[in-house]
């Protein structure tokens, strides 16, 4: 399996050169500290998952979504058609392109793939970052706001490409996949003033040949729309060091479909 074919089912394009902004973080064990939770940001928070329909979040049992995916292979764009299914903190990508169908799956401590006529092979789930399910911001760490052990800080009011959007940081407690347990780089969220919806999300990954090595993917939520009470972005577009790598469109969504555990386990070749 090439190496950039496979690793392009991932969200957010891996298969790109890590950025030249990539750090180097030392494997440094977490001191125990009491979480900040900034009263500003906290309101802010409560405020934009309101807005986003956040009472219908636990309704959530799964999602599908079939959406059109352009990202750069060998700097030219490449569209494809996507599958993304999820059932708790589990997501599947079936990836359908002009060389055939790709899978990814993934949970919150594993992840496979495979790409047209290859057998699954493993995937380091760490190199995947810390943002959870970022396609849709019910499912990913902006989710966990409301947790007793996420520092919450309100940064102000910020101008980011031309617009006047809330910034707040998101520390997420330590990564216990490490040993010792160490603090991910924290996640950054951008709110509309008027709308509160989120706008803007920054997480972290890691380079699969060194797990030290950490880089900020940007993801920007456009063209919401209500599904069941819930606000759901229909255009994603994912950036890293500034370059977009990757953008979908959602063509059909749906909620709380019937998803078997099969879904999640990937067998022998397509």
């Amino acid at each position: 399996m090439r190496p950039g074919r496979f690793l392009l089912l991932i969200t957010v394009s891996l298969s790109l050169a890590f950025p030249a902004a990539a750090q180097q973080n030392a494997a440094v064990a977490a001191t125990p500290q009491p979480p900040q939770r900034d009263a500003q940001a906290l309101k802010l928070l409560a405020q934009s998952a309101a807005a986003m329909g956040g009472a219908n979040w636990s309704a959530i049992t799964s999602t599908q979504e079939i959406v059109q995916y352009t990202s750069m292979r060998d700097g030219q764009p490449a569209t494809s058609t996507r599958t993304i299914t999820t059932r708790g903190n589990s997501m599947r990508i079936d990836d359908q392109d002009a060389s055939g169908t790709s899978a990814f799956v993934m949970d919150a401590t594993t992840a496979h793939g495979r790409g047209p006529g290859e057998q699954a092979r493993p995937a380091s789930r760490r190199a995947l970052g810390n943002g959870g399910l970022t396609h849709l911001p019910a499912l990913s760490a902006f989710a966990r706001w409301t947790g007793s052990d996420v520092s919450a800080t309100y940064v102000g009011l910020e101008d980011v490409a031309g617009s006047k959007l809330h910034h707040i940081i998101l520390q997420l407690p330590p990564n216990t996949s490490f040993q010792p347990p160490r603090h991910e780089p924290p996640c950054h969220i951008y709110l509309d003033p008027q709308t509160l919806l989120v706008t803007q999300f920054t997480y972290s990954i890691r380079a699969l040949t060194n797990l030290r090595v950490t880089a900020p993917v940007t993801v920007k939520y456009e063209d919401y729309r209500v599904v069941q009470g819930v606000q759901i972005p229909f255009k994603v577009t994912y950036l890293m060091d500034s370059n977009v790598v990757g953008t979908h469109v959602v063509t059909s969504i749906s909620l709380n479909v019937a998803v078997p555990d099969s879904t999640f386990q990937l067998g022998g070749a397509l």
